[in-house]
């Protein structure tokens, strides 16, 4: 198991809810409380949680982040749940 605070799987989980919906830009996720936290989340989401997030460059300054897949089995204990 990856150590992490409460705090970072509290954004992960946040970040998660709103991908869910649809696809968000950076423009939307820099109008949250994830604001700088977002990339940081993303990455590890992705490389060390194994979800499927795709990311399309709108233009120079805006990217779409979309959730197209989630891992198989997420261990309750990385969320603490």
């Amino acid at each position: 198991m990856i150590a992490t605070s409460p705090a970072t799987r509290t954004q992960e989980q946040e970040l998660l809810v709103m991908l869910r919906t649809g696809p968000k830009t950076t423009h939307e996720l820099c109008q949250t409380a994830l604001a700088r936290e977002y990339p940081r989340c993303i990455w590890r989401l992705r490389h060390r949680l194994g979800y499927g997030i795709t990311a399309t460059r709108l233009s120079n300054t805006c990217w779409q982040f979309t959730l197209v897949a989630e891992p198989a089995l997420v261990q309750p204990e990385l969320f603490g749940t």
